[in-house]
């Protein structure tokens, strides 16, 4: 029996199946009325959604942080009161709550509906508290084991650990999903969204990522599949196409860097300070990216700018405002703080969201009058990728960001999205033109987004022209393997073939 779902990564994993536990049924005694038992779960849910962002590593650390605010939001505590005055229970009022707003949120589409599955997430936490009901955590097990769960929540998979967890197996789940980054963040074999599977506790299962399927026991447990590229990378005939690495601490780079990545060509800023109750100093800012700069030991490090979004907000910017413009004082003081950081690595500072050509003038000038020397612009909008012709002199480089700009031209939602959305003709065709007229300008491209760590989209990226990519640090070697087995033509050649299919 073989189950056909999205693969994460590039690994393969045999062992025996572990069910994430179903909740208890039995509820304890919970004093208080309804309004005192939601007050003290939602301080009990983010508390201990805090105490799993201090075991987190990489993106699950935002991303659980991001979850502990939804928690606190005022406005999920006025509609939850709102249920509870007129007549409901407490858990009942909660679950309504939620779903009114997962409603309006997936109603509103990408980015906001992204948020949806982290919100039901929380939801059922409060739900369980105010019942008084143990939710479960990962399985209690000895030895290394696939996970089996209907779906996985960002706060569970934070827990993951590759030496215990050697697959992942869920029901449910998209390809940039937050389980899927988490997951692929490190290097667990995953496929999601398998729909009903029904193998049982102990058994064996075969989870290969990179086939994207589920089988039963197919030969003994082996360790995930592991390519040994740490050179440069190159196309088979020696064209060099640099493959830097996503990251969000310096701690992350330090170990992008020992893996063998050649830089970091998206360093997600807000990523250090979503804890942060008031906008750090300036003096804060630019030792922590010097720390970054200095952790790369002089490989280029693009950072861009804080790009606060509903699944990790920033507390000191406003809500649901993205791009350059959300808050200038505060984007000023960034920059000064980046720019003062610069003489400690070779630094290259990108804005996110920026909606066209203009805005992409407006945000250099700002970064270059206080003394940033490479400024480029992400490319996530339809809007600005039409434009970028008229970027020549403008920026330095473009960031073909494929995440924000699948979303924007599919409107699909990144729980649910496939990697096949990002390698959809309309996607691939954009992509293409923008690469295509920022080479045209003279400008340096690359592409990141989760598209890019995809051995078979980071060829067709290869081939439109790209000049770098820069992937999840497990997805490296499997992409150093991909752009390896072709020449600069046959790259261009899956292209153009590629986007003919439309």
């Amino acid at each position: 029996m073989t189950w056909n779902g999205i693969g994460i990564g590039e690994g393969v994993a045999v062992g025996p199946v572990r069910w994430m536990p179903l909740p208890a049924s039995t509820p304890r005694a919970v004093q208080g009325d309804a309004a005192s038992r939601v007050a003290a779960a939602v301080d009990a849910v983010a508390e201990e959604l805090r105490r799993r962002v201090a075991m987190a590593r990489g993106p699950g650390r935002g991303i659980v942080e991001a979850g502990a605010a939804m928690a606190r939001d005022p406005m999920l505590r006025a509609e939850i009161d709102a249920h509870l005055a007129a007549g409901a229970e407490a858990g009942e009022a909660v679950t309504r709550a939620v779903h009114a707003i997962a409603e309006r949120l997936a109603a509103a589409g990408p980015p906001a509906a992204d948020r949806v599955t982290d919100l039901l997430d929380v939801g059922r936490r409060l739900v369980a508290r105010v019942r008084g009901v143990d939710l479960p955590t990962l399985p209690d097990s000895d030895a290394p084991y696939i996970l089996l769960a209907d779906d996985l929540a960002p706060a569970d998979a934070v827990l993951l650990d590759p030496s215990r967890v050697l697959g992942l197996v869920c029901a449910r789940g998209g390809y940039t999903g937050h389980t899927a980054i988490i997951a692929r963040a490190r290097g667990i074999p995953a496929v999601l969204g398998v729909g009903p599977i029904d193998a049982r506790d102990g058994e064996m299962l075969r989870v290969d990522a990179a086939a994207a399927t589920v089988a039963r026991d197919a030969g003994p447990a082996t360790a995930p599949r592991t390519i040994p590229h740490r050179g440069p990378a190159a196309l088979a005939d020696g064209t060099p196409l640099p493959v830097l690495a996503n990251a969000g601490g310096a701690d992350e780079v330090v170990v992008a860097v020992a893996q063998g990545a050649e830089g970091v060509g998206l360093f997600r800023s807000e990523l250090l300070w979503l804890e942060a109750g008031t906008a750090p100093a300036r003096t804060e800012q630019a030792a922590a990216y010097a720390a970054v700069l200095h952790a790369a030991g002089g490989r280029p490090v693009v950072i861009r700018t804080w790009d606060p979004s509903e699944d990790k907000p920033l507390a000191f910017l406003p809500a649901g405002v993205r791009g350059p413009r959300a808050d200038e004082r505060l984007l000023r003081e960034q920059l000064a703080a980046l720019a003062d950081a610069q003489s400690q690595g070779d630094l290259h500072v990108m804005a996110p969201m920026v909606r066209d050509a203009a805005e992409a003038a407006w945000f250099a000038d700002l970064a270059r009058s206080v003394g940033i020397r490479s400024v480029g612009v992400v490319v996530e909008l339809p809007s600005l990728a039409r434009e970028i012709s008229l970027l020549e002199h403008v920026v330095d480089f473009v960031s073909v960001g494929t995440n924000d700009l699948t979303a924007q031209v599919l409107g699909v939602v990144r729980t649910r999205s496939r990697a096949t959305d990002a390698g959809d003709p309309r996607v691939l065709e954009l992509a293409f033109r923008a690469i295509r007229d920022a080479r045209a300008a003279g400008l340096q491209v690359s592409v990141c987004g989760e598209a890019a760590s995809d051995p078979r989209l980071a060829v067709l990226f290869a081939g439109m022209g790209a000049t770098s990519l820069s992937v999840a640090p497990p997805a490296r070697a499997a992409v150093h393997a991909a752009l390896a087995a072709v020449t600069a033509q046959q790259a261009r050649t899956a292209a153009e073939s590629a986007i003919a299919h439309r």
